[in-house]
């Protein structure tokens, strides 16, 4: 029995024991119409109402984000329309993100206030509990492509989480606990007075995902450990059980120094075990992770230089790094240890300058100078990389080659520089364009033009029509440009070791480049009703994709020989097309309590093309609806949500072609009784509240699971602490 009961009736009893001393800043009570006029600035880097923004652009507020008990991004984007979202699937995204058919974590761009604090190298990250909402203010979702405002990898979406408002989030503190091992905190402190404010923010958390394996024992069974030799490694009877465990950090620091001046650092690191695989093909006793950490510091300058014209400048120094300890210990080898590593770092000075050109058009242009180094994702190490020794002098050697054939280490250095400029002009009350481009130039990929354009017509308070048009590229990142591994088996005759396999580098990649047409549609039906809809249709050609060479490139590695050799190149094509619509019904009830409901509905279609096949969208859902509602009263907040995805299909490639994951329903339920005493609130959270038994799509590939079982119900019991 799980202890549902139990943690209720505790619950109920805290929630009755005290009187309510007063209610929390009272952020619940913004009407629709106020939701059509929340101020946005990541659509033109000009604040501006939502509804008026040129792009479609979706906005997730404070008080939705506390009252249906979102902590973390991925809370947030798995209730959103648009984004397929399965958790725990893929290494090394953990949880795989796909926007209106087109997925790739490396393809949308995370902000912090307007700063990247995704990796600027375009590697592939984990978004999970790494990125917490405790000290967001609003998310901002602009949906579709970006790269004229925002450069490379801006492809599918840009979020930026919005930190600062013109009410400034108090001090406080939380923790959480629950099953699966769950434990949270965080903190945040809040100092100012006349000369500076000073914001201090950490968070930690773990949990175990040992649940998963126990509620689906059937699919994990623990036979003897064999390789491709068909030796026993391991037999069944010394093997050890799963123990999958995930735990994050974050770190955030800002300092205003009047209204001229800020300067930041966010950091935040993510570890998980990369054991959640078919057990036949993966050691669990060796307990291999991932872990991550990315870091940026800022500094921002902004001066009114006259009446109509200001300017921005923008220093920042970008950090993704992949521990030495990062690990596998799988069938691909040998079931020994293996470890990876990978760093990118990129300096980015950028100057922004806008201009108010009469009554009715706003000027924005400016320029970037970004420099970039990397060390690629590296092959299967048989020790973890020295990270205090340069690439050159690691002295890592192939296993089976007798420390005779040294792991080659890249090390690359490149440069971008780029101009942009868009013009916004009112032509007349109703009807506002927006002319944009931007030209980036690469020292490893040449040179751009990226067009945007849009247009939005008021045709009432009420009313907002949409019509846009935008591009995008993917700078081909290092892991994708220098992608390297494989292994030898024996030594020959000649001398030579045998290779039966390797993935090589291509340098020469070229970006993957996208165009979106968009038609939107905002109509507030009455005081209690909002409607929106979204038309779109993507294409994204040069997609990067692995394929074998017609002939072997058998002399890549000087003293071996490789029988198959497979680079990545621009293979691919894929269109998408389909429609979003959201609509959001609230209304004061006789009983004095406050009721808002929401529905997100998504329909994709298309396909992906590549070496004459023609497929599905790649882990992608048809149709995706989310239900949800929240009821108030007085301290009390109940809000359920109902998620339902449809069929999902798998990889694009090989084994994946023919498989799909099944549809799914699932419920959450989320209860808070604000100001339980003196700015104490308290809250449970059921997440697969029906105990619902179900999978998300997996790689695709046979030795991981077509669908990756998800977690059984599970309770979280929460405490917030807020200082005056």
């Amino acid at each position: 029995m799980r202890p549902l009961a139990v943690i209720s009736t505790a619950f109920l009893t805290l929630s009755t024991s005290f009187h309510a001393s007063g209610s929390e800043e009272d952020i619940f009570n913004l009407s629709l119409n106020d939701l059509m006029k929340v101020k946005v600035s990541s659509a033109s880097l000009s604040q501006e109402q939502v509804v008026n923004a040129p792009a479609t652009l979706r906005v997730i507020s404070r008080q939705e984000i506390q009252e249906r008990g979102y902590q973390t991004l991925t809370d947030a984007l798995q209730d959103s329309i648009s984004f397929d979202h399965a958790w725990a699937s893929e290494s090394p995204d953990f949880n795989r993100i796909g926007v209106r058919g087109v997925f790739g974590n490396n393809k949308l761009i995370i902000l912090q206030d307007g700063f990247r604090i995704t990796p600027a190298t375009g590697d592939v990250i984990a978004l999970a509990e790494n990125f917490p909402l405790y000290l967001v203010q609003q998310i901002e979702i602009l949906f579709g492509p970006a790269s004229a405002l925002y450069g490379a990898d801006a492809m599918t979406a840009v979020i930026n989480l919005i930190t600062t408002s013109d009410t400034e989030p108090q001090s406080e503190f939380s923790v959480v606990g629950g099953e699966t091992d769950y434990g949270r905190a965080h903190i945040l402190a809040n100092w100012k007075n006349e000369r500076f404010k000073l914001r201090l923010g950490a968070h930690k958390h773990q949990q175990s995902l040992n649940d998963i394996v126990s509620a689906n024992p059937e699919s994990f069974p623990l036979t003897d450990l064999i390789n491709f030799n068909g030796d026993v490694i391991v037999p069944a009877q010394q093997r050890a059980a799963p123990n999958l465990q995930n735990r994050s950090h974050s770190l955030d620091i800002m300092l205003n120094l009047g209204e001229a001046w800020t300067v930041g650092y966010t950091e935040r690191a993510f570890q998980y075990s990369t054991a959640l695989a078919l057990p036949q093909f993966v050691d669990y006793g060796q307990e291999p992770l991932w872990e991550s950490t990315l870091a940026t510091s800022y500094l921002k300058f902004t001066r009114q230089l006259s009446d109509t014209w200001s300017t921005e400048i923008q220093i920042t120094d970008n950090l993704y790094e992949l521990s030495p300890q990062t690990s596998f210990a799988n069938i691909f080898v040998g079931f020994e240890k293996s470890y990876k590593y990978a760093k990118g770092t990129k300096q980015d000075w950028r100057q922004i300058f806008k201009a108010s050109l009469g009554e009715n058009n706003i000027l924005t242009f400016g320029y970037s100078y970004e420099d970039l180094e990397s060390i690629p994702l590296t092959a299967d190490l048989p020790t973890p990389y020295q990270t205090g020794l340069p690439p050159s002098a690691q002295q890592l050697f192939f296993p089976n080659t007798n420390n005779e054939i040294a792991i080659p280490i890249f090390h690359i250095n490149w440069h971008n520089t780029s101009l942009f400029s868009q013009l916004q002009s009112e032509i007349n009350e109703q009807l506002t364009t927006t002319l944009g481009v931007r030209y980036e130039d690469s020292s490893t990929y040449g040179s751009t033009l990226i067009p945007r354009i849009g247009l939005v017509y008021r045709q009432s308070e009420k009313t907002s029509l949409k019509l846009s048009y935008g591009e995008a590229f993917l700078a081909p990142s290092p892991q994708n440009r220098f992608r390297f591994f494989g292994s030898f088996e024996f030594q020959r005759n000649d001398d030579l070791y045998q290779s039966f396999f390797f993935q090589i580098p291509n340098p020469n990649l070229k970006p993957e480049k996208m165009k979106t047409l968009e038609i939107g549609w905002t109509h507030l039906l009455s005081d209690s009703l909002l409607f929106q809809s979204d038309l779109f249709f993507n294409r994204l050609d040069d997609i990067i994709q692995p394929a074998i060479t017609d002939t072997a490139i058998d002399d890549f590695i000087s003293g071996g020989t490789i029988a198959t050799t497979q680079i990545n190149e621009n293979l691919g094509k894929l269109e998408s097309f389909g429609i979003d619509f959201t609509l959001n019904y609230q209304t004061e009830l006789s009983s004095g309590s406050q009721l808002k409901s929401w529905i997100n509905f998504s329909y994709v279609d298309g396909d992906r093309q590549a070496n004459e096949q023609e497929t599905e969208l790649p882990f992608t859902s048809n149709e995706k609806l989310r239900l949800g509602l929240t009821w108030r009263k007085n301290d009390w907040v109940v809000s359920p949500v109902i998620r339902w995805q449809g069929r999902s299909t798998l990889s694009e490639l090989g084994d994946g072609l023919d498989k799909s994951a099944s549809a799914f329903t699932v419920a959450d339920l989320y209860l808070e009784r604000i100001n339980l005493f003196n700015n104490f609130h308290v809250s449970l959270k059921i997440n697969n509240l029906f105990d619902e038994k179900y999978g998300v799509p997996g790689e695709g590939s046979s030795t991981v699971f077509t669908e990756v079982p998800q977690l059984p119900r599970w309770l979280q019991l929460g405490f917030r602490y807020q200082i005056d």
